[in-house]
């Protein structure tokens, strides 16, 4: 059998199999199963054949040399943020800001939560004039907190944002946060605001990558660019 049928009836199924929570596959697994079957192929010819079977419909790309077996790529909710990131685009139309809330992946935890916060990521010296702009609207404004504030003051209620300095490297949809973005940043602000405890977040987090196919390249990527994230740990699993 040759190796591009080998990794198409073969390989593909059994590490879809292997681990139903985690439908990805990096390049060196794809490799090690090969050897492991004794399939000899040069290396530069396995990503070739990967590249094959994406344009073939049986594999799909998930950042770099990474691959799923999920179809459909995620797609976030927009509505909860919409209105939010309209003011701020009316106010500060030529600003680089991104948001995001916990409303749009609350659906994918154990646990439902009661109310929600939004995040806005903007350049630093921004913050004070956006939540001076955002406080003249239905919002609750947190301006980077730090951990005394947040201990004394931080209350989730109706209209809830803290706004956040950006994060070079950030993966966004224009104003929007991307969902690798948002798994990260959750992460991260669990921590900080005591949005959950660290088994809901590692729930949901398999919940949001299992459900679609997200850019795991992308995601760990960004979970090393911020740097607070063991993103191996928080997947329960190697992430290359």
């Amino acid at each position: 059998m040759n190796a591009k049928l080998f990794l198409r009836t073969q390989t593909i199924p059994r590490l879809a199999l292997a681990d139903l929570d985690f439908p990805y596959f990096n390049l060196a697994q794809f490799r090690a199963d090969l050897q492991s079957h004794q399939i000899s192929i040069k290396p530069a010819t396995l990503p070739r054949y990967l590249h094959d079977l994406v344009r073939s419909g049986c594999l799909f790309g998930a950042g770099r040399n990474w691959y799923s077996t999920l179809a459909t790529p995620f797609v976030l909710d927009r509505a909860p943020v919409q209105d939010l990131a309209g003011v701020l685009e009316s106010h500060f139309p030529l600003l680089d800001f991104s948001v995001w809330s916990t409303a749009q992946i609350a659906s994918y935890g154990h646990h439902l939560l009661a109310r929600f916060v939004t995040f806005v990521h903007a350049p630093k010296d921004a913050i004070e004039s956006i939540a001076h702009i955002l406080r003249d609207h239905p919002y609750t404004v947190f301006a980077d907190p730090n951990s005394t504030e947040i201990r004394k003051d931080f209350r989730i209620g109706e209209g809830t944002v803290v706004i956040r300095p950006q994060i070079s490297g950030s993966p966004v949809d224009g104003k929007f946060a991307a969902i690798e973005k948002i798994i990260v940043d959750l992460a991260v602000e669990s921590a900080l605001l005591n949005l959950m405890d660290v088994p809901e977040v590692q729930a949901l987090t398999v919940n949001l990558c299992r459900s679609s196919r997200i850019s795991i390249g992308t995601l760990a990527r960004y979970a090393k660019n911020r740097r607070k994230v063991n993103l191996e740990a928080l997947m329960g699993r190697t992430i290359n």
